[in-house]
């Protein structure tokens, strides 16, 4: 995932969806406002999609203790979370 305004906004939408946080959802509300026309295009495309799956779809990240998967390799956490990997 980028980190620029189009990564940050996805991960906005995995956030306000898994949490059903009101503060993430208006974050990801008016920073797709921010979007040029080129990243609204991803961001409708490829992006929103697969944050709304990841956010939907994804165990409880919240009670993950991140610390204990350093030496994990990341696909098999991502499959252990239910986290569909960005394409």
């Amino acid at each position: 995932m980028p980190t620029n305004m189009l990564g940050e906004v996805t991960v906005k939408w995995v956030e306000a969806i898994h949490t059903k946080m009101p503060m993430c959802a208006t974050g990801a509300l008016f920073g797709a406002l921010r979007l040029k026309p080129k990243q609204r295009r991803a961001y409708t495309m490829r992006y929103l999609p697969w944050a709304l799956q990841v956010g939907y779809n994804a165990k409880n990240l919240m009670c993950v203790y991140y610390e204990k998967h350093w030496e994990q390799p990341m696909k098999e956490l991502q499959h252990q979370l239910n986290i569909t990997p960005f394409p």
